[in-house]
């Protein structure tokens, strides 16, 4: 299946670890989104669902975000 707004070639050429985040209230788009970037990412991938959280979840919980960064960097 491929998206619209995700670039699945660019995804395979992927050289780092991916963290797809997403707001379980995502107003602009589905779970299915960051679920894609996982399966299509040529490095691992993380996806992390906020719950209750809106389009931009590093906003409400940024502590929580630089702690999914620092444990992707490492892989």
């Amino acid at each position: 299946m491929e998206s619209d707004l995700i670039d699945i070639g660019t995804l395979a050429r992927v050289t780092c670890p991916v963290l797809a985040l997403h707001g379980e209230r995502d107003e602009y788009g589905s779970a299915a989104q960051p679920a894609n970037i996982a399966r299509w990412a040529a490095r691992p991938a993380q996806v992390t669902i906020f719950p209750g959280a809106a389009h931009m979840p590093q906003r409400k919980r940024p502590e929580t975000v630089v702690a999914l960064v620092a444990l992707i960097q490492a892989l």
